[in-house]
């Protein structure tokens, strides 16, 4: 199927191609127009000794009149021509800052006039702006790189040729007046204009600012078998120095002692050690510990009080962070050069660092239980919080990072608390260089997390659920079970108690010389006052206390005994 044309073509005349040649021409007609007498006259003198006229006769007094007004004017003019061109090309073509890109970028304008120039891009946001034609060119080209991104540059070797010589030669005179750059394959260039040679080609390209990647549901295990689903997140950068880590020995001076410091500084001058935590990996570790062996000797020990007051400002994290990336070449070409591959592609620098953080994620997971997560018991120290702070602080180290050892003068152990910076020992920042996947593209990892875990199976809050219901019912059962014994051991002993008491009253009655019927009373009233103690009461039938109270009146009143049947 052929491509589409457009249904209205632009007039040729409205097109800056055409105007960027007709005004050119435009000029040299004019120019024609106004010499026209002087210039016949030279191209008749010409014309005349092509044909073997005698010399006597061609070069007059007219010809050198001729030939002055218009040597002197072809030079004033080519002259004019020069200076306005590179005025406009430093000015208002590109964005130059010096002489050599506004002589650079005029001459790039030549060649644009006569349709010999190659690349002609603008790389904005990490991001190539060209047109299909822009990538077959091949030619002395310009790229304009905004202060957001950088450009890794790589030249082709050239196939072999006869006239080889003479483009060496071409190139030497052309390098002679700053017109071609010197031959650096590959090359990084960062923000401005760069100047490319013939044959180079864009290799790669790299956003410095910060980059945020994610992956949804990203599955792990628990140490228990339970899978778990999560989204993952991180944020990493090209265009930011290594952030530097102050550490110290808590304790002997030993790789496993090393601590990682967080210190500021108060108002009256003393340093503030506010924590020591442990967040050095075992490659890490061994590299400081080698540095450390040697530092009390070393000149890059110095004492704190000895540092200015913008690298101390720094140290302690005073200083806010530039608005504009930072162009490390290095850093810019392990970025592009040190892919890695994922099974038939090659994963661009950007991909690393979510699929490590990733990796990462699932290793923490897999030492956890999922009960130890999410157990209420727990409550309320909160799991994921920690779960959270190990991956940061796994992430972080992954990626690049500097280290600033500090040491009391007198070698005491360092312990938080507060202290004189004419006490302590501190180095110059020094970069980790143990090979890690992230380290050696030179990203710094800025943030490295995920959100809620949740499982992937709905069976697993089911089983969950009833877990803890059959614990709760368990623990229920138990307490019912202990509390009725423990009635019932309270009612025996009330129950042995009254009768204890109702028996020593008995015997008080019985001692008593008496008749039958004030015995008969006085057991009576004994009875009914035992009933009316509310504590034994709740032990006897409803209506015992009025039965007793009847046989009592009956009795009080002298009725004879046949009528007490009726309440027998």
């Amino acid at each position: 199927m052929p491509d589409a044309q457009p249904l209205f073509k632009q007039p040729i005349y409205k097109t800056s191609r055409f105007w960027i040649r007709a005004v050119p021409l435009f000029f040299l007609f004019l120019f024609i127009i106004s010499f026209k007498d002087d210039i016949g006259q030279l191209l008749g003198v010409l014309w005349a000794s092509m044909w073997g006229a005698p010399p006597e006769k061609l070069y007059t007094t007219a010809f050198y009149d001729s030939l002055s007004v218009f040597g002197y004017n072809s030079l004033s003019f080519l002259l004019l021509f020069f200076v306005t061109a590179i005025i406009v090309s430093g000015q208002a073509l590109l964005p130059t800052h010096n002489l050599y890109e506004a002589w650079n970028t005029f001459f790039h304008l030549l060649l644009h006039l006569f349709r010999m120039h190659g690349l002609a891009i603008f790389v904005k946001d990490g991001k190539v702006l060209a047109t299909p034609e822009d990538w077959k060119r091949l030619g002395l080209g310009v790229i304009v790189i905004d202060f957001n991104s950088a450009v890794v540059l790589e030249e082709q070797v050239p196939p072999p040729s006869i006239l080889a010589p003479f483009y060496q030669a071409l190139e030497l005179l052309l390098r002679l007046f700053w017109l071609y750059p010197p031959r650096q394959s590959p090359r990084a260039c960062q923000a401005g204009i760069s100047f490319t040679r013939k044959r180079e080609r864009i290799r790669g390209v790299v956003d410095l600012r910060k980059q945020s990647r994610a992956r949804l549901g990203v599955c792990g295990y628990t140490r228990d078998g339970i899978e778990m689903k999560s989204l993952v997140f991180t944020v990493f950068t090209l265009g930011q120095a290594a952030d530097v880590l102050p550490v110290a020995y808590l304790g002997q001076r030993k790789a496993e002692n090393m601590r990682a410091i967080y210190w500021k500084r108060r108002p009256d001058g003393k340093i503030a050690i506010v924590a020591m935590n442990d967040e050095l990996d075992g490659d890490d570790r061994s590299e400081i510990q080698l540095f450390a062996q040697r530092a009390d000797a070393s000149p890059e020990m110095m004492v704190f009080n000895e540092v200015s007051e913008d690298i101390k400002k720094e140290w302690l994290k005073q200083t806010p962070l530039k608005l504009t990336p930072t162009f490390n070449e290095q850093r810019v070409f392990n970025a592009i050069f040190t892919q890695a591959r994922s099974s038939e592609t090659l994963l661009s620098w950007d991909e690393m660092p979510v699929n490590v953080t990733v990796n990462l994620f699932r290793n923490i997971l897999l030492q956890h239980n999922f009960d130890e997560i999410f157990h209420p018991d727990n409550a309320p120290r909160f799991p994921l919080k920690a779960l959270k702070d190990e991956l940061r602080i796994k992430v972080r180290n992954n990626g690049i990072l500097s280290y600033q050892l500090v040491l009391h003068r007198q070698g005491k152990p360092l312990t938080p608390g507060l202290y004189d910076p004419a006490e302590l020992l501190v180095s110059r920042p020094r970069p980790l260089t143990a090979s890690k996947p992230l380290r050696d593209r030179g990203i710094k990892m800025l943030v490295g997390g995920f959100n809620d875990l949740l499982p992937v199976s709905e069976q697993v809050y089911h089983q969950r659920l009833e877990n803890w219901r059959a614990k709760w019912a368990s623990q229920t059962e138990e307490a019912t079970a202990v509390r009725e014994l423990e009635a019932s051991r309270i009612m025996t002993q009330a129950r042995k108690q009254g009768i204890e008491a109702m028996t020593s009253q008995l015997k008080r009655i019985f001692e008593i010389e008496n008749s039958d019927e004030a015995m008969a009373v006085a057991v009576l009233q004994a009875l009914e006052s035992a009933v009316s103690d509310p504590r034994t009461r709740q032990l006897l039938p409803s209506d015992t206390l009025s039965l007793l109270r009847m046989i009592n009146n009956r009795l009080v009143s002298d009725q004879p005994t046949n009528d007490l049947k009726d309440f027998r």
